[in-house]
């Protein structure tokens, strides 16, 4: 099985490393021009040092992708980059890895390449540390193999492209959370399989989530919150909606007011609902909608029973 490698690394922790950049370094012909080198591979003497000034003098002249090899290395810019639309999807398909400047499409498409040439199973493994963009550069890559099945786009309503991006949203909803560190992290890992047809189409897909943080549901560190799904269901449903789920503000849940943090500046709670919604239509019918909406109320409500040792030291349900 061949294997593509996708490494981000947190902006901070690689910018601001302890590691000192010699001034014989910075001074040699090894960098060419403030942009650096695409590949790390033609320095000349490649070391943490070298690396990290590459990488540097590249991500401040907003170029936050850069190769060492088949690996893509990834510096999370915390904002919004034009260039993952249609136009870059185009511009990287059927090219060379090493014959455009590095991007996360490159990888996705010697992958999807390597696939249809060799007609073997490839992996894409992406890595990094909280808040370096794993889950942003899995949507990525997503974007780009279902957009490379629809000739460019997949705006086609109901179609498996289309269902597989909007699980999306859903996942982060249900397993993401905001930490101390990142606003976004995922409390959980995920396996993605895509299957495609002996014409390159996507046929169908499988998420296999594992390791799921089940401590955070009840208890949550100062300043960190529980899963996005809970706020974005109280912020986000119809008066109708939550006076059907007797649900309140944050504040009124035990599950949700221990941290003293229940927003994340930035976030819209509405939208965010909004979009959960539009994927869980998509996927599934109103009724189990209905039934998983019913389910979060209830654990929110199932946090606020207190209970009470009796005289013979049985149990008893104080409110």
């Amino acid at each position: 099985m061949s294997m593509q490698r996708l490494q981000s690394s947190d902006r901070q922790r690689t910018l601001s490393s302890p590691v000192p950049v010699a001034e014989n370094v910075l001074q040699n012909k090894w960098i060419y021009g403030d942009k650096g080198l695409d590949d790390m591979c033609m320095l000349i003497d490649l070391n943490q040092e070298t690396l990290l000034e590459n990488v540097k003098r590249r991500f401040e002249q907003d170029i936050i992708y850069t190769y060492t090899g088949s690996i893509l290395v990834s510096l999370n810019p915390y904002q919004h980059y034009p260039i993952y639309g249609n136009d870059y999807v185009k511009k990287y398909r059927g090219k060379p890895l090493d014959s455009m400047p590095p991007h996360i499409f490159a990888i996705a498409d010697s992958s999807y390449r390597s696939m249809q040439e060799n007609k073997k199973d490839q992996s894409i493994l992406i890595s990094g540390e909280s808040g370096s963009g794993k889950t942003e550069a899995t949507k990525l890559i997503m974007q780009y193999l279902a957009a490379m099945t629809r000739g460019g786009s997949v705006e086609t309503e109901g179609s498996v492209e289309q269902m597989i991006l909007e699980s999306s949203p859903i996942l982060e909803a249900f397993g993401n959370a905001k930490t101390v560190r990142n606003n976004n992290s995922s409390r959980f890992g995920k396996f993605i399989e895509v299957w495609f047809d002996s014409r390159g189409q996507i046929a169908g897909a499988r998420i296999v989530q594992y390791l799921l943080e089940k401590s955070r549901l009840v208890n949550q560190a100062s300043d960190e919150r529980n899963y996005h799904i809970f706020y974005n269901l109280i912020y986000g449903a119809s008066q109708e909606e939550k006076e059907s789920l007797h649900l309140g503000p944050p504040e009124n849940f035990v599950y949700l007011n221990q941290s003293g943090c229940t927003t994340i500046e930035g976030l819209d709670e509405v939208e965010e609902w909004v979009r959960v919604k539009r994927a869980l239509g998509l996927l599934m019918g109103s009724e189990l909608q209905v039934a998983i909406f019913r389910l979060l109320a209830g654990i929110l409500h199932l946090g606020n029973v207190t209970f009470s040792r009796g005289a013979q030291g049985e149990s008893h349900v104080e409110n």
